[in-house]
């Protein structure tokens, strides 16, 4: 309804807003207004006047919904509504401030003006190329451009053939290492210029191999899955040792030695000797069984009952005889040949001596490898009391004396004084003559029956050779072959 005239005082809401457009009237300024009325009847014109700008203003703001909202104040929006704000004012309960994050600005354009939110305009600057990759980053909020510089990748992956000096597939700062393809259906890797292993579609070639080289017989450097105490390692310098279940049991050495369960390379002039399908084969003299071999007795006889187990060694054939005597024995050493009957160790020796030395002497027996029909490397000796007469047992020795047999040894004797001894001997003249003459041969009996020292011998039997060994001469006085017995485990 139209309004009715009003004195002048009731206008004043038109006084203290006429410069005010309603787009731009704010509740503040409308509420500064309204706050200075009382309500009472002389004043009920001018109530009429601000509720019809406020309606007014709220329609051209575009608040209006309805009477019991809108406009602010007590029916405005509420203020526990959650809000967006560019600054906090405590009266919004659920407020929150509008805030930039890492490379994005906030342009406020203040009352009836835009708020402009904008990306930061430099470019990305912390993606770095690798090798072969090239970036392009645009200005502002542009792209940016990944490029390899040889090309695109396709799958599957395919590259140039490549060479023994620049691979295919290198690695950064170490182009002359990786793979290539030497030619057709071949893999080759190369390391600092050089091929180290090729692959082809039938087999693997592989050039220097390198371990470590400080593995042991225990565990070998090539090995097997599931065995690892067996295969081939470095067993010293420029040697190689082949391992089966722990320990070493092949060697070859830088001169193409042949080692048997390590440094074990034998003498001059022998050969492996297999010792069955359960044993490892030895080294063992040449001589002997290869050109001769007897079926010489190597059992015990009657090992129920007696036990017949001596063999009397310088008696047994081819070169031994059944005809004893007494003799010396001399200050040179004689080596007699025998073939072992048995094989096994030898666990005792037997000697008699007819009459002892003034003075306290040992009496020396060596056992001998065979070398091309002469003596050669000592295997042990045993050391009988040369003071001592009658028979004498003797069951220690220098070392383990291992005979094989059907294979040719030599039993070597010796005296460490002059003082005179005599022993039970085999006679040397029906025994065979061995030994090479000077010239035409001696008509005296049992000479050349052994081999002797060119001179006297005082020591404990080491290493022969056929230097300085000449044939056996038996005269009165001096030596003879020695009686002896042993007994082989």
């Amino acid at each position: 309804m139209p309004l009715p005239d009003a004195p002048d005082y009731s206008k004043r809401i038109y006084e203290l807003l006429k410069e005010t457009d309603l787009e731009n009237l704010s509740y503040a300024q409308f509420q500064g207004v309204a706050e200075k009325l009382f309500i009472e009847p002389e004043n009920e014109d001018e109530m009429r006047r601000l509720v019809l700008v406020q309606l007014a203003r709220m329609a051209v703001r575009g608040d209006w919904d309805g009477f019991l909202t809108g406009g602010g104040g007590g029916g405005g929006a509420p203020t526990d509504a959650e809000y967006v704000v560019m600054a906090l004012n405590g009266t919004l309960t659920n407020e929150r401030k509008l805030t930039a994050g890492s490379r994005i600005t906030i342009t406020d354009g203040g009352a009836g003006g835009n708020v402009t939110i904008a990306a930061d305009a430099s470019p990305v600057t912390s993606l770095v190329a690798g090798t072969n990759i090239t970036l392009s980053p645009a200005s502002g909020l542009g792209d940016v451009t990944i490029t390899a510089a040889g090309g695109s990748v396709s799958f599957p992956l395919e590259g140039s053939l490549g060479s023994v000096s620049a691979p295919t597939y290198s690695f950064t700062g170490d182009t002359n290492t990786g793979m290539y393809s030497p030619s057709a259906d071949q893999l080759g890797f190369t390391v600092g210029g050089n091929e180290r292993l090729g692959v082809a579609n039938n087999k693997v070639t592989g050039i220097a191999f390198q371990t470590s080289g400080t593995n042991n017989a225990s565990a070998p450097d090539y090995s097997f899955t599931a065995d690892a105490d067996t295969g081939i390692y470095k067993a010293g310098s420029n040697q190689i040792g082949f391992s089966a279940g722990g320990s070493e049991k092949f060697r070859i050495a830088d001169a193409g030695q042949l080692g048997i369960g390590g440094a074990n390379y034998g003498s001059a002039g022998e050969v492996l000797t297999s010792a069955g399908a359960s044993s490892p084969p030895t080294w063992s003299a040449a001589g002997g069984s290869s050109g001769f071999s007897p079926e010489l007795v190597g059992v015990t006889l009657d090992s129920d009952g007696v036990g017949y187990g001596a063999f009397d060694i310088l008696s047994l054939p081819p070169y031994g005889c059944s005809r004893y005597n007494t003799g010396s024995i001399d200050v040179k050493q004689y080596f007699y040949p025998f073939i072992a009957p048995k094989s096994g160790d030898v666990d005792e020796i037997i000697v008699n001596f007819t009459s002892g030395a003034s003075g306290s002497t040992n009496v020396y027996y060596g056992f001998y490898r065979d070398n091309s029909g002469v003596p050669s490397t000592v295997l042990g000796y045993a050391t009988a009391n040369g003071q001592t007469t009658g028979s004498q047992s003797i069951t220690s020795f220098s070392g383990t004396i291992t005979l094989v047999k059907g294979t040719q040894y030599w039993l070597a004797q010796n005296k460490s004084t002059t003082d005179s001894i005599t022993q039970r001997a085999i006679d040397n003249t029906y025994r065979m003559r061995i030994a090479p003459y000077e010239a035409f041969p001696s008509t005296t009996n049992g000479y050349g029956t052994s081999v002797t020292t060119n001179s006297s011998v005082s020591s404990a039997p080491s290493d022969t050779s056929a230097d300085g060994l000449e044939p056996g001469i038996y005269f009165s006085g001096l030596g003879s072959c020695p009686h002896v017995s042993i007994k082989i485990g």
